[in-house]
């Protein structure tokens, strides 16, 4: 049977991302992820390490800073050290294979560039075509799906 430690958390970067280059030459960033869960009505957070490769790491240096909100796609490990106190105890690391921002286009600390462009077409409502169904009703239908698509940041 197949086995999957595939992960997704959405929170905020914890450590400003580091950046390095392994000894066969591929990028890689490392962050943490503070993920907020609420137990008994308190707020907790969650840290993971973030290790992230190649074209993705180059957007994480970039673009991804410190407090930010982001998504994080990956595989989870649980990798175990030794304390200070000399227990045992366990991390949960990422090694993400998808890193996306999800700051708003009036967020302050990156997250990429977004211009919003004005439409020099008529923005009335959509054209629609009416259609009886069959029991005295009429059902409005637009004839074309609107596109919304110009308002949002990615």
């Amino acid at each position: 049977m197949p086995n999957d430690a595939d992960i997704r958390l959405i929170g905020h970067v914890g450590r400003e991302p580091e950046s390095d280059t392994t000894a066969k030459g591929t990028q890689r960033c490392r962050f943490s992820l503070a993920v907020n869960v609420y137990i008994a009505g308190e707020t907790v957070a969650n840290w993971y390490n973030v290790t992230v490769f190649g074209q993705s790491a180059e957007f994480v240096q970039n673009y991804i800073t410190t407090g930010q909100p982001v998504l994080v796609k990956g595989d989870l490990v649980l990798r175990e050290y030794q304390g200070r106190d000399g227990a045992t105890k366990i991390s949960p690391d990422v090694t993400a294979y998808k890193v996306i921002s999800l700051s708003g286009r009036d967020d302050e600390g990156g997250g990429g560039e977004y211009r919003k462009t004005s439409r020099t077409t008529n923005a009335g409502p959509p054209k629609s075509a009416s259609r009886s169904t069959g029991k005295g009703a009429t059902r409005t239908t637009p004839s074309k799906p609107r596109d919304d698509d110009g308002d949002l940041p990615f």
